[in-house]
Order: structure tokens, then C-alpha cells, then sequence
């Protein structure tokens, strides 16, 4: 590949600074010739791409062996050899949600199923308790005579696909809604510590990131592999996220062990309240229930 063509002028195109090497002291910008040959072009898309990709696959390698590592980079200061956290979050967002989108359109029909099952197994106890018009989480409908009724299975099942398909569709803006979420819960465990929020906001970047990895290779695994597991991961999934944020929580603020273990234990639970609420929420506005 050849060199890059640097100009013989020493003022910077972008800031007009004074510039003794290869970069721009004030605004960092590469002092090379405007025009430059297809070749040349081309192999600056190369090059750039594969640093970032290098950056990209370099990251994952601790961020699964040494939970907590890249924050601690981060926070120390050690920025330039590791991706952006930020980067490295929406990369691991967009393959999740590819991933599930996958699985939703594999298994539409008995995800469907199950939603269904469960607002029958709701409407009745919710019927025996207190039988109104209205119940938390039950929509009744009225019939053409007057009276109430429920929903009909065909309904229903309208329902489901169009609410799923939306959930899938904006799975990922949940999911940046729920980030300084997660990153506020942390905050509020470490306050008597005086952190900075930001710095738990770089924490749960990459926590997130390491869960949606996780649950993208689950989500592999129970389409192309065992799709007979189907229902009996969450448990096993929980429980490594926990180890997971006790190991990296311990990394990252240095505390001892049961602290670090109580703390990841409480932070994964409201961590998953949270998580629900906004889930039946979401579903209950868009009217799957």
C-alpha cells in the first residue's frame, strides 16, 4: 500500500494553525494533499476500517476474560489502544437486534402462543378476584349486544403479532433508553463513593455490551443448534450475568468480595424489575394485552 501524501504547506486546511508534523496541534487533522489518487482513497477506507475492526475484535476478548478491564482502561485514562465505549455498545446493540429479529421471525407463532396463554391464565384469576370492566393488564371488550366479553382468540392473535413485531422493530431504542437507567441504578449503589454518573454510564456501556454479545450467541445457539432449550436458559443466563457484574464490580471500585457479590446481587435484581416494568408497559400501551 502506498504512503500517504503529506503537503509541503505547514497551515492546517481546517483550523489554520501552525503545523510542525503530521497533525494539526489544535484540531488534530491530518495534513495531507486534497487530492489524492483512487488508490490512495481506497486504501484510507481499508486502513481506517480495519483499525476500527481490529479495535472491535481486540475488545471482546477482555471484556469476556477480564470483566470490568475496559472500564478500568477507560477510566484510567488508557483510551487510544481500546474502542469507544460508546462504539463498542452500538456495535453489540445492532447484532443483537439482528439476531433477535431472527429468532422473533423463527419462533413468531410460539412466542405468540405463550403471550396468550398467559393473558388467559391473567383474565381469569384477575375475573375470580375482582371482576370489573377494566383489570391491570386486561383489556375487556364489548360485545354488539352490550355485554362484556373477552377478547376473541383471532384478536388476540392480531394483537400479539402487531405488538411483537413492533417490540422487535424498536428493540434497540428501548434499549438506549434503558442505558442510563441501568447506569443511575449503579450510581445510586457507589454514592457514598462520590463517582461521577458518566463513569458508571462507560461501566453499564460496556456491561451492556457483554449481555447483548451473551444473548445474541444464546439466541445462535437456540436457532441453529438447540431449539429445544427453548425456555429453560433464562435461569442459567441470570445467574452469569451476576458472576459476571460481581467480577467486574470488584475490578472496577476495588471493593472486597461480599460487597461486591451483595451489590451485583441487588443491581441484576432491580436491574430485571426495571427491565419488566418497562416490557409490560411497553406491551400493555401498544395493546398486546
Amino acid at each position: 500500500m502506498s504512503h500517504k501524501k503529506y503537503r509541503v504547506e505547514t497551515n492546517c486546511l481546517n483550523c489554520g494553525a501552525e503545523v510542525t508534523r503530521k497533525f494539526c496541534p489544535e484540531c488534530g487533522q491530518e495534513n495531507i494533499e486534497l487530492r489524492d489518487s483512487f488508490v490512495h482513497v481506497v486504501g484510507h477506507f481499508i486502513s481506517d476500517y480495519l483499525h476500527y475492526d481490529s479495535k472491535f475484535f481486540k475488545g471482546l476478548l477482555p471484556l469476556f476474560t477480564k470483566p470490568g478491564y475496559l472500564t478500568r482502561q477507560y477510566l484510567e485514562g488508557k483510551r487510544a489502544s481500546n474502542i469507544h465505549p460508546l462504539r463498542l455498545f452500538f456495535f453489540c446493540t445492532i447484532f443483537m437486534v439482528l439476531v433477535s429479529n431472527l429468532y422473533y421471525h423463527k419462533f413468531e407463532d410460539s412466542i405468540r402462543q405463550e403471550i396468550i396463554t398467559q393473558e388467559k391464565v391473567s383474565t381469569t384469576d384477575s375475573t375470580q378476584a375482582l371482576p370489573r370492566k377494566k383489570q391491570f393488564g386486561v383489556r375487556i371488550t364489548t360485545r354488539d349486544d352490550g355485554k362484556d366479553g373477552e377478547k376473541t382468540p383471532e384478536q388476540m392473535m392480531q394483537d400479539a403479532r402487531a405488538g411483537l413485531a413492533e417490540f422487535f422493530h424498536n428493540i434497540k431504542y428501548i434499549s438506549f433508553f434503558l442505558l442510563p437507567v441501568y447506569a443511575l441504578i449503579f450510581k445510586l449503589f457507589y454514592v457514598r463513593r462520590k463517582t461521577y454518573y458518566v463513569d458508571h454510564l462507560i461501566y453499564t456501556m460496556h456491561l451492556q455490551s457483554f449481555v447483548y454479545i451473551l444473548i445474541s450467541l444464546l439466541l445462535v445457539l437456540l436457532l441453529w443448534v438447540a431449539p429445544g432449550w427453548r425456555g429453560y436458559t433464562g435461569g442459567p443466563l441470570i445467574g452469569v450475568v451476576w458472576v459476571y457484574v460481581a467480577m467486574s464490580l470488584r475490578q472496577v471500585h476495588k471493593q472486597s468480595w461480599w460487597k461486591s457479590i451483595l451489590k451485583a446481587a441487588l443491581a441484576v435484581a432491580l436491574c430485571l424489575f426495571i427491565t419488566a416494568v418497562i416490557f409490560t408497559g411497553y406491551i400493555v400501551i401498544r395493546g398486546i394485552l
